[in-house]
């Protein structure tokens, strides 16, 4: 991603603009774009057609404005859609870096494993190296759970897509 960054400054009411180079040239042209703020960074990911490729970047603020491979999320994961997108520190083991997206796999939610390179779901087999044969539904957005609710450490999965039978 090359070019200009805008930053908004609050408390002086001013804009800063930063000079941003480094996407990877593997990505191809044609891609899907999420910003995400995570553990206090920017970071953005590509997927290219299909989730062929996926590539995870952190904007290092330090020297130079560059966007910096990312190759370990650590006990953080990255929850994607079109119309939002937020990072979360693992609260469940085994949950931690990964990518969830708004696809499915049968009734799974598809999440994307940083360690294995690979598409997997939790209570299902499935495991590929692109999205083919998965669903993607347009129209959602994620919601965090409260913090003040107390949670099961057990892991369990959720029947997103259950049909209701008449």
């Amino acid at each position: 991603m090359e070019g200009s960054l805008r930053v908004f400054d609050f408390e002086g009411q001013t804009w800063k603009f930063h000079e941003v180079s480094g996407l990877p040239p593997e990505l191809g042209k044609a891609y899907d774009s999420y910003l995400v703020q995570c553990k206090g960074k920017l970071m953005a990911v590509y997927m290219s057609y299909m989730g062929k490729r996926i590539c995870v970047l952190e904007l290092d603020e330090r020297d130079k404005m560059e966007w910096v491979k990312v190759e370990c999320l650590g006990d953080y994961m990255l929850f994607l859609s079109e119309h939002s997108s937020f990072a979360a520190k693992k609260v469940i083991e085994g949950m931690e870096n990964k990518i969830y997206f708004p696809r499915f796999h049968k009734q799974y939610i598809v999440f994307y494993c940083l360690e294995t390179r690979l598409f997997k779901t939790f209570g299902s087999n499935f495991s590929q190296k692109d999205l083919f044969g998965t669903k993607e539904q347009l129209n959602c957005c994620w919601m965090q759970p409260s913090a003040n609710r107390p949670y099961s450490p057990e892991p369990v999965q959720l029947d997103w897509l259950e049909s209701s039978k008449d």
